[in-house]
């Protein structure tokens, strides 16, 4: 099975967080740490002040691992990015 953008938020951080591979998944993309931490705080969702807060990193940093999340997901802006997030 394959985990794309159209994946349900919870497959992918669980694929992302442990090893599973028994469950047979691969990864189109990989995400970094940092991606892996704002897509799940997404997930919850806080805004991105509060994501960096969160994270302890500047209000930038968690915009361009934003960006960086869209681009590997392959969506064209915030509000398909959270549609994706937020599809169970």
């Amino acid at each position: 099975m394959f985990i794309d953008r159209k994946s349900d938020i919870n497959e992918v951080l669980l694929c992302l967080s442990t090893n599973h591979s028994h469950l047979n998944y691969r990864l189109k993309v990989k995400l970094s740490k940092n991606e892996g931490y704002v897509l799940s705080c997404l997930q919850e969702g806080l805004d991105t002040r509060e994501i960096g807060e969160r994270l302890g990193v500047d209000i930038k940093s968690v915009y361009a691992s934003r960006l960086r999340l869209m681009n590997k997901m392959q969506v064209g802006n915030r509000i398909d990015l959270y549609q994706n997030i937020v599809r169970q």
